[in-house]
């Protein structure tokens, strides 16, 4: 299963877990800021799902302590769309198989800048980041 399809199976379970008679529609563009719609009683809810294929040291410290990280520039290209979606949710698959799902406008966030790796699959340099740490006690639901 490639990574679209792992993504894929995240926004649905979630979809189906919080909005039993709902949809989920992929955009149609690639580089698209969310990766797919749950469409739920006339309501449309944009989804970015993260999935890590691998956990750094630096990850797994940082899940040790309940937190989450999402990349600023992630959020803000997904805040941009509040308009166009009824509500807006940051879904991640931390390494015990839990779905951690946020509604964005709504979660608690702590800003920091960090190295990251510039490109995970490729590449082994980094680049300073503008980050923003979410705690899981933020979030609207957790799915197993």
């Amino acid at each position: 299963m490639n990574l679209k399809e792992k993504e894929l199976q995240g926004i649905l379970r979630v979809s189906n877990t919080l909005h039993p008679q709902s949809n989920v529609v992929l955009p149609l563009n690639p580089f698209s800021p969310y990766d797919g719609i749950i469409l739920t009683n006339g309501e449309e809810i944009g989804c970015e799902y993260k999935f890590r294929q691998k956990y750094s040291s630096f990850y797994l410290r940082v899940s040790l302590n309940n937190l989450l990280l999402l990349e600023q520039k992630k959020y803000n290209s997904l805040l941009e769309l509040k308009n166009r979606f009824d509500k807006l949710y940051y879904i991640t698959e931390t390494n015990d198989n839990k779905i951690f799902v946020f509604d964005l406008e709504k979660t608690n966030f702590i800003k920091d800048r960090i190295d990251c790796p510039k490109s995970t699959l490729w590449d082994r340099t980094y680049i300073k980041k503008d980050v923003y740490y979410i705690d899981t006690k933020d979030c609207i639901s957790i799915i197993h």
